[in-house]
């Protein structure tokens, strides 16, 4: 998989929680509720084969979309899926 696909599927799944990126505000944060993040946890986790450490489950650490995206690049990279 490559970092285009992960960040366009990163995007779907953040659309699939009520949650638009516009482009320019990659860096934004994101409203995100703590259901709304463990969904979106989960869904990177199958998606994407990976896991993500419970330092990440808190809306400090992911808050843009470009945080979501670096946090899948870096895992991907660390599992050898990139």
């Amino acid at each position: 998989m490559d970092i285009d696909m992960i960040r366009t599927k990163m995007k779907e799944m953040l659309e699939e929680n009520g949650l638009t990126v516009f482009p320019g505000e990659e860096d934004t944060a994101l409203e995100l509720d703590s259901l709304r993040l463990i969904s979106i946890i989960v869904a990177m986790e199958n998606t994407f084969d990976i896991e993500v450490p419970d330092m990440y489950l808190s809306n400090i650490m992911l808050a843009s979309y470009n945080d979501f995206c670096e946090l899948v690049i870096s895992l991907c990279a660390e599992n050898k899926l990139l």
